[in-house]
């Protein structure tokens, strides 16, 4: 329960205990897991650090490899002529991720 705790409150920082616990209790009571924002509290503040090693885990991992074509992107460009907006969108296949840094001036 605890590490299921620290998992929701590393990835939703800025949430309080209470908004933390319903999340919780919404996830895992079918599996007869609920938790108060009492609890969840006192969870967080012994385990501070931890919380900070997990936030810090996810954030630094790296990201899973994608298949070959299955990265796109979109390009909305708005025209004006005579006081009407027409967007003009498109689609581009990225070969790579970094080919958005490759195509700036």
């Amino acid at each position: 329960m605890v590490d299921k705790v620290i998992y929701l409150k590393a990835i939703i920082p800025d949430n309080s205990c209470g908004s933390i616990a319903s999340t919780f209790n919404r996830l895992y009571s079918s599996i007869g897991e609920t938790v108060s924002k009492t609890i969840i509290y006192e969870k967080l503040k012994t385990h501070t650090y931890q919380v900070k090693y997990k936030r810090r885990t996810i954030k630094t991992r790296k990201p899973k490899a994608t298949a070959i074509n299955q990265t796109w992107g979109i390009d909305l460009t708005t025209v004006t002529i005579n006081t009407s907006k027409l967007v003009n969108a498109s689609l581009k296949l990225l070969s790579r991720i970094n080919s958005l840094k490759e195509n700036r001036p």
